[in-house]
C-alpha cells in the first residue's frame, strides 16, 4: 500500500525535506533554463542585457547551491527516480 501526502503525491520513501528539495531543484532548473532562453532573445538595451545577465547568474548559483545541498543529504534507502 502506498502512502500519500495531503497533496496526493506518493512518498516513495521520501522525507518531507527530500521532497521539498527535489521541488526546489526542479524549479531552480526551470528558472535557469528560462534565463538562458531570455539571454538568447534579449534586445540591445544595455539595462536589459545587464538584468538578464544578473538573472542568469543568480539562477545558476541557486541551482548550484541546491545541488550541493542535495549531495549532502542521505539518499540511501530511497527508491525514487528523478526525471
Amino acid at each position: 500500500m502506498r502512502t500519500w501526502f495531503k497533496d496526493n503525491r506518493p512518498t516513495h520513501g521520501l522525507s518531507d525535506e527530500h521532497y521539498q528539495l527535489i521541488k526546489e531543484i526542479r524549479l531552480a532548473r526551470e528558472q535557469w533554463i528560462n534565463a538562458q532562453n531570455h539571454l538568447d532573445w534579449v534586445g540591445s538595451m544595455e539595462e536589459e542585457v545587464d538584468y538578464v545577465i544578473y538573472a542568469l547568474t543568480t539562477a545558476e548559483k541557486k541551482y548550484d547551491v541546491l545541488l550541493k545541498r542535495a549531495k549532502q543529504l542521505d539518499w540511501t534507502n530511497i527508491s525514487y527516480y528523478i526525471s
